[in-house]
């Protein structure tokens, strides 16, 4: 009998979250009909499809011990496949933390500047005030990405248009502007054993603004304030 590849890829075992919002993400075959996750023995939530993976937004949750379990229908089955994952919940030290973070929003989309259009006719509509915006070409296919504070729905409405669409919280901070305090950041995170997912910025005056996600958060969450001047 073949293994069927699926998994609770976040939160990692025994991880620790420090966020009032954290997105779970669920790897499933291909062909999977659906997938939805159970938190605490709550009732079953449907997963959204995204970029090759499930998600699923959580909230409102408490600090203390958490379990999520994520169930599996695959395309060709009547049997779910199960897996569980447990992890923390510590709010306390998000809130002692300081380190400024705003939600980073990708929109993965073809190439064409009429869908561009869309998107930005989209956010334009919706008021939504942005504190930066890049884009990426690979090919025809391109990703659009921007940071606000959190909008309730946007993302919905996003892909409503039919648009790819995910959503993290990433920190947002300005340091000197000087090679020499990028570096003294970046290498504070590579002693700690935490990756750079993504990394940019612009510069204003004597500051740079850098927008930056990791794969650890409430590791380096402190170590991010230490650095930050606003």
């Amino acid at each position: 009998m073949r293994a069927i590849k699926a998994n609770i890829d976040y939160p990692r075992e025994y991880e620790r979250i420090t966020s009032h919002h954290y997105t779970f993400r669920v790897k499933a075959p291909l062909n999977a009909e659906k997938v939805e996750v159970c938190v605490d023995g709550s009732p079953w939530q449907l997963c959204r499809y995204s970029a090759g993976y499930w998600w699923f937004d959580w909230s409102n949750y408490t600090s203390g011990e958490h379990e999520i379990v994520a169930r599996i229908l695959p395309f060709d089955s009547q049997n779910y496949v199960i897996r569980s994952r447990r992890f923390e919940v510590d709010l306390e030290n998000c809130k002692s933390a300081g380190a400024p973070m705003v939600m980073q929003y990708s929109v993965m989309t073809s190439n064409d500047p009429w869908t561009v259009s869309k998107i930005t006719d989209l956010l334009s509509k919706e008021d939504v005030v942005m504190h930066g915006m890049m884009m990426v070409t690979m090919g025809d296919q391109s990703t659009l990405q921007f940071m606000a504070p959190r909008c309730d729905g946007l993302r919905e409405k996003l892909e409503n248009e039919g648009l790819s669409v995910v959503e993290k919280e990433v920190f947002h901070l300005e340091i000197p502007n000087h090679p020499e305090e990028l570096h003294r950041l970046v290498r504070s995170l590579a002693e700690n054993g935490i990756h750079i997912r993504s990394l940019y910025g612009s510069v204003e005056g004597k500051n740079a603004r850098v927008a930056l996600a990791v794969d650890k958060p409430e590791n380096a969450a402190p170590l991010v304030s230490r650095f930050s001047v606003n």
